[in-house]
């Protein structure tokens, strides 16, 4: 179960999503939001909970539909440099077994918490911080090389649009895909993914989650309603020498 948001990033042959992010002061209970928090604060069993699950849709079932082998790159908190093995997404990129690139990354700097910016200030405060090294091979770099870059949650996609515009400075050719765990709410969206079904998923397995197909969209009109009446803004929370291909 995932959708395609492909649309809000240009330049990406494809970007999903597993599921819709609820903001605690929204009022509504949600147990696949309240796992991204805990995910966020680095609970064990809910960081292998969604690697198990995430796994199954991108690298057993290819459901990015890459070619060949994807190169991992995953987001940076705004007070890291550069990439880390023990937080939270580090140790979900380690259980997707998948070939990691996150250490070429970087920023020139720390940044503010995207949090309480609004989507012309992220921008801003974002420009030009992150870095993508080159490798020595001129070659590799014009390569047609796929990139999948990572984050836990979106809001206004910024952090991901900054990643992909260092990595195509350094790869000009290279091929962009991209997931996040939850995207936050937006009602002006036209499908909201079933929450509860995710979570039963990713906790109960109650399904096998390698055949979860795109777009399966909550049907509740009493939820959609709830969160219709929760005065939305624009932010709610943060967002080896050679290439492995």
């Amino acid at each position: 179960m995932y959708k395609d948001i492909t649309h809000r990033f240009p330049g990406f042959e494809k970007f999903i999503t597993f599921g819709t992010y609820y903001p605690v002061n929204s009022g509504i209970s949600d147990n696949l939001s309240k796992s991204l928090l805990d995910f966020k604060n680095g609970d064990e069993n809910t960081i292998q909970k969604w690697g198990t699950y995430v796994k199954s849709l991108i690298v057993a079932s290819n459901h990015l539909n890459i070619n060949n082998k994807g190169n991992l790159v995953r987001a940076l908190g705004h007070n890291q440099l550069r990439s880390s093995t023990s937080d939270s997404l580090g140790r979900l990129e380690k259980l997707l077994g998948e070939n990691s690139v996150s250490k070429l990354l970087s920023k020139s700097r720390a940044t503010e918490s995207l949090k309480s910016l609004g989507k012309n200030q992220r921008t801003q405060e974002l420009n030009d911080v992150y870095l993508f090294s080159k490798l020595n091979n001129p070659k590799t770099n014009n390569a047609e090389i796929n990139f999948i870059i990572f984050d836990d949650i979106i809001t206004t996609g910024t952090t991901i649009k900054a990643i992909a515009a260092a990595i195509k400075k350094s790869f000009p050719n290279a091929k962009l895909y991209g997931f996040t765990l939850l995207e936050t709410y937006d009602s002006y969206s036209e499908t909201v993914l079933d929450n509860n079904g995710v979570y039963n998923r990713i906790f109960h397995q109650t399904t096998n989650p390698s055949n979860d197909i795109e777009d399966e969209l909550l049907d509740s009109d009493e939820i959609m309603d709830a969160y219709m009446q929760y005065s939305r803004g624009d932010d709610y929370s943060e967002e080896d020498e050679d290439l492995p291909f």
